[in-house]
């Protein structure tokens, strides 16, 4: 891939993944975080369990799924003509998860909040986001080589290239990494913002 087309897939992606989080932050934004909506009540008694010390870490197969999830996803997407619509659709839906939640958090603790999504979902923003981000560059232009094809246009470099499949072996570690931190170090990241949120 030249880096004329990386630069443009890199900005869509970009972009895509940011409409995503605005629209993920505005929902949550008019949702109804009063005092006896669910979504309160959900997180106040996260935040309870916090004060307490009786949360629980997230499971190693769970980190495991969030963090492979939409990477892995976007990976395979690559690999067919669906991927140039599947790709965008899987980077706003990760966006607009994250900033659902991350602005639910500071909609019902106010500035507080802040510091607890950053607990919840730091480590996870932190290490899987660009994972998805990178993915989902070099497989959004396989895809796009794909669609170029079927419409009778024939490249002369490789479609499945020895790079694509080389970030997604470092992706894989990272993530990797990514799930064992998300599973051992977010319970003492979340233990230590308590303590002084709370």
């Amino acid at each position: 891939m030249d880096k004329q087309l990386y630069k443009v897939i890199l900005s869509a992606a970009a972009l895509v993944f940011l409409i995503g989080v605005a629209a993920g932050a505005l929902l949550a934004y008019r949702m109804d975080t009063g005092a006896d909506s669910e979504i309160n009540g959900l997180l106040s008694s996260y935040a309870l369990h916090l004060q307490q010390g009786t949360a629980s870490g997230t499971p190693l197969w769970q980190s495991l799924l969030n963090s492979y999830l939409f990477p892995v996803l976007a990976f395979l997407s690559g690999f067919t003509l669906l991927g140039v619509a599947a790709i965008p659709i899987l980077l706003i839906l990760r966006g607009f998860i994250l900033a659902f939640v991350f602005t639910s958090f500071v909609s019902v603790f106010g500035i507080n909040g802040i510091w607890l999504a950053l607990g919840e979902l730091g480590i996870q923003c932190f290490l899987s986001v660009p994972c998805l981000i990178i993915l989902s560059i070099y497989s959004a232009n396989t895809a796009l080589r794909l669609l170029s094809m079927a419409r009778g246009r024939v490249g002369g470099s490789p479609l499945f290239p020895r790079r694509l499949f080389i970030r997604f072996g470092i992706c894989t570690a990272v993530l990797a990494i990514c799930a064992v931190a998300d599973t051992y170090l977010s319970p003492l990241l979340r233990g230590w913002i308590s303590s002084r949120v709370f």
